[in-house]
């Protein structure tokens, strides 16, 4: 249908567009980043945005088909997923790297605006001041040997995909993680040529590194890295910290001269951390109270050993040699011995398809037709006083602004499935890559949409398409074992609803593995061992869209950082929509997402409890009730209650936004299809639907207030009466069928 041609052929404004409000962002965020780098969680919020920010581009450049785009962007999303994980610190030199990767970035999308063509850019300056990262003086690594703690010295071999151009930005966050947990004793040849890509890398990368990391755990460190195919761990001497202590014979004579000899003995059995004295002061005579000195060495050998090798020296008068060092301390002049521990340790604003819109000479008729009446309604009301006739001028300026609203609506709105269609075969070269076979399928009604809801639509499916191919649809051969099909079907329905649009885009795959998510959660800290065996499949579900969680075991250039599907969460809640996700194994997996026509103008829902109003964005609802306190059972921690002979579960309000309002004795709500099945929401009364005007929380509160809870935004009643609007994503979450931040 569309041959070869790619989303940035078919729709030249409309990738340019969405590519360009990701980079406005990805900019802003690094003028925030340079203005707070030292303020902690600040900085780290803006490092998780900016990886988003990047990760969306990235997906963008790849289905678009820009090659260098696509690199620089990657580039990018390594150096800052490795100052999330606390590889890289944010130093000045950190952020002009990532600085200038900004900037290339925003210079290719200006090349691609004017010609089309990303033109001639060439990455190898920014990679080699990226391979300088690791080395701040040409030589000595960024991160100190971890001291003081039982290591091993290992081989490790690092096998890649066969990506070569992107073999460069994987090497270098394998040697930043090695650099967090040891110190590398050997580098493969020409590691710095190929960092700067002034080399054609080859697959595979030996290294020798002395850490105290288990060797299985080295292994996942490593392949949870980008792109690694393989590691191979061998070797493992221990290398054991013992503080040395040599006590010299009062009339020994030449005391500092015997202590170098003893020392040099020392270098040859393990390898000196320290010496207290230095060894510079040795040399000058110096030693501890006179006659004694200390030296902290990591040796695989017997310690006996060290100890006879020292004694044999003539005027030692005594050895200690000790494991237990850490609360030793030296008096008079030279180092503090004491084993050093490794520090450890270190949202997206609306897509929107921007660029000019068209408007029809008819269209623009309208709109002066509008302007003009109201003008004309505006010098009325100032001279008329007759209650009468102030009903009549009332009534024809809501017919005047109704008919502004669908003129602009009009204007604004885009068809969701003609702008999805150009994802097809750009998801059908991404199957091609990886070897798969998949058929991707648009169905449905030709709905439109604001332009702003369009562009968190698309910014979503491309996450979730991206992810039916990656994680989804198994290789041609699984299938056949399987008695599937050859070729997988991805198929997208989109739906008009009263209110909302909702599209579904489900897959015939082999589903989501739970046991993985569940494993990768406590892995990440995220919940405890013990609370992921106890969550059901449901909640389980749910930490798909936390940050960092993924279905992949390693991270590729196409999956497996973890980012995708929270940046759809976050997509879908800025504009008050739901996201419901349901798999089951070798039989698929689907995702729904239900959002309003427009971004800021939406139905809701008035829901009184305990004398206050809030509002619930309608998308998802299907009717109202009204129902018997006494009729209403409390389960366990939940509540059920029987409507038109069928029992439901339900949700009382008050527990959720006011635990000190008491329900009265009748009740009414809603019914919520949450796309498994119908859940009432109960208040105490329903106090009707209307269009609301959201305002977002983050525009009014500090970040501190504003970053999660139950509300999403306040609307503004007539009155100047504030309402909270209920996050439908929350009551999603607590009902345990949507998506939680915090499971």
């Amino acid at each position: 249908m569309f041959g070869g041609e790619s989303i940035a052929q078919l729709y030249p404004e409309e990738f340019i567009s969405e590519a360009k409000a990701k980079f406005g962002e990805l900019e802003a965020l690094m003028r925030q980043l340079r203005e707070g780098a030292n303020s902690g969680e600040e900085s780290r919020a803006l490092v998780e945005r900016m990886l988003r920010e990047a990760h969306t581009i990235k997906g963008l450049a790849s289905l678009a088909g820009f090659s260098t785009l696509n690199k620089a962007a990657h580039w990018l999303e390594t150096l800052l997923g490795l100052a999330l994980d606390g590889t890289l610190e944010l130093t000045g030199g950190f952020l002009d790297v990532v600085e200038d990767f900004v900037s290339v970035i925003g210079s290719i999308l200006s090349s691609i605006e004017e010609s089309g063509e990303e033109g001639k850019v060439d990455l190898s300056n920014l990679t080699a001041k990226i391979a300088l990262l690791k080395k701040p003086q040409g030589s000595a690594p960024v991160f100190s040997p971890l001291k003081g703690r039982s290591s091993r010295v290992y081989r490790v071999k690092v096998t890649f995909d066969r990506v070569p151009g992107e073999i460069p930005a994987w090497l270098f966050s394998v040697i930043s993680r090695l650099h967090g947990v040891g110190e590398i004793i050997e580098y493969p040849k020409d590691v710095d040529d190929v960092l700067r890509g002034l080399k054609n890398p080859p697959e595979s990368f030996d290294f020798k590194i002395r850490t105290p990391v288990d060797p299985s755990k080295l292994r996942d460190l490593l392949m949870g890295s980008d792109g690694v195919r393989n590691v191979e761990v061998t070797g493992g001497e221990e290398k054991t910290p013992v503080l040395v202590r040599v006590h010299l014979k009062e009339e020994t004579p030449l005391k500092a001269a015997r202590a170098l000899l003893i020392l040099g003995d020392l270098k040859g059995l393990g390898k000196v951390i320290s010496v207290n004295p230095p060894e510079k002061d040795l040399k000058n005579g110096i030693l501890l109270d006179g006659r004694a000195f200390e030296v902290l060495i990591e040796t695989s050998g017997d310690l006996q050993r060290v100890k006879d090798a020292i004694s044999a020296h003539t005027g030692v008068a005594d050895v200690e040699i000790t494991k237990d060092f850490e609360k030793k301390t030296s008096g008079s002049k030279g180092e503090h011995l004491r084993a050093e521990k490794t520090p450890e340790g270190l949202e997206i604003p609306a897509a929107r398809i921007g660029g000019p819109v068209k408007v029809s000479p008819e269209m623009l008729d309208r709109l002066l037709g509008v302007a003009e009446e109201l003008l004309l309604l505006r010098d009325w009301m100032k001279e008329v006083a007759n209650p009468e006739e102030l009903r009549g001028i009332s009534a024809r300026l809501d017919e005047s602004l109704s008919e502004l609203r669908k003129t602009l609506l009009e204007i604004r709105t885009v068809s969701v499935k003609s702008t999805l269609e150009p994802l097809v075969p750009a998801v059908g070269r991404l199957a091609g890559e990886l070897g798969k076979e998949v058929e991707v399928v648009v169905e449905g009604e030709d709905v439109k949409v604001d332009r702003g809801v369009l562009g968190v639509l698309l910014e979503a499916l491309v996450h979730i398409l991206k992810n039916a191919v990656v994680h989804g649809i198994e290789p041609p051969e699984e299938r056949i074992r399987k008695g599937k099909a050859r070729k997988g079907t991805v198929r997208v329905l989109i739906s008009q609803r009263s209110e909302y649009v909702e599209v579904a885009v489900s897959d015939d795959g082999r589903g989501i593995d739970l046991e993985t998510i569940r494993r990768r959660a406590v892995e990440k800290g995220l919940v405890s061992r013990e609370k992921a065996e106890n969550l059901s499949d449901e909640e389980a579900l749910n930490l798909l869209f936390l940050p960092g969680i993924s279905g992949e075991s390693r991270v590729s250039r196409h999956a497996g950082r973890g980012m995708g599907l929270n940046i759809v969460w976050e997509a879908v809640r800025r504009v008050n929509g739901s996201i419901v996700v349901d798999t089951e194994k070798d039989a698929g997996t689907t995702f729904i997402l239900r959002v309003p026509f427009e971004v800021s103008v939406l139905f809701a829902y008035l829901l009184n409890v305990g004398g206050n109003l809030y509002a619930l964005p309608s998308p998802g609802v299907v009717g109202e009730v009204k129902v018997d306190k006494s009729l209403v059972r409390k389960v366990g921690d939940g509540y059920i209650t029987a409507i038109g002979g069928e029992v439901l579960p339900a949700l009382m309000l008050h527990d959720l936004v006011d635990f000190t309002a008491f329900p009265g004795e009748k009740l009414a709500g809603v019914i919520l299809d949450t796309g498994k099945g119908k859940v009432l929401l109960l208040a105490d009364g329903v106090e009707g639907k209307r269009e609301i005007v959201v305002k977002p929380l983050r525009g009014i509160l500090p970040p501190a207030f504003s970053g999660g809870g139950v509300y999403s935004g306040v609307t503004i009643l007539g009155g100047g009466r504030v309402v909270p609007v209920i996050d439908p994503l929350r009551i999603l979450e607590v009902l345990g069928y949507g998506v939680g931040r915090k499971p």
